[in-house]
């Protein structure tokens, strides 16, 4: 039926939202334990949630690789990601390498393997494929400095970066 309802009153009231919190040590090793929670396909989503991302301790290795190369830091018990570690993740981010479907591909296929319902050169085939294809999109990746600009060498903090088409390299010849 056509019903018009007599409007009482409104306002306009003014929000913002919040980013979710940022991970500790132990939030960040969860949702590496039970991640895919994001992903559509229900028999990926099954295969890495049973997995997670590595085993235990490589979890915490990729952590500590985070800290080593000044992706992240500590602030208290909070993991903040640095400002290399942002650029890193905007280079990445929609780049096949950080597509955690393709974990629960590889998971799956394992699985299959172990059951003697996929061969295990297949699979080696494939990741050789995937390592190929990924090496490619990640040369392609075009960095830029505007002109005039510079970005500190974040290993010595005395040189400046250069950028080459597939190398950046610091300007001072003592650091590596």
């Amino acid at each position: 039926t056509d019903e018009t309802l007599p409007l009482l009153a409104s306002e306009t009231v003014e929000k913002q939202t919040k980013p979710k919190p940022l991970h500790t040590e132990s939030s960040l090793l969860s949702a590496m334990e039970h991640c895919g929670r994001e992903i559509g396909d229900g028999q990926l989503r099954t295969a890495i949630r049973e997995a997670g991302i590595g085993t235990p301790a490589t979890r915490a290795a990729v952590i500590e690789t985070l800290f080593a190369r000044n992706y992240i830091r500590r602030d208290k018990k909070n993991l903040v990601p640095t400002e290399k570690g942002l650029a890193v993740y905007d280079t990445v981010k929609d780049k096949k390498i950080a597509d955690v479907e393709m974990t629960g591909m590889w998971e799956t296929a394992l699985s299959k393997i172990e059951a003697g319902s996929m061969d295990a050169d297949t699979f080696r085939k494939g990741i050789e494929v995937y390592a190929t294809q990924i090496t490619a999109e990640l040369l392609s990746v075009q960095l830029s400095v505007a002109t005039g600009e510079t970005c500190p060498c974040p290993k010595c903090n005395n040189g400046r970066i250069l950028f080459y088409p597939k190398v950046a390299k610091c300007s001072n010849v003592d650091c590596t």
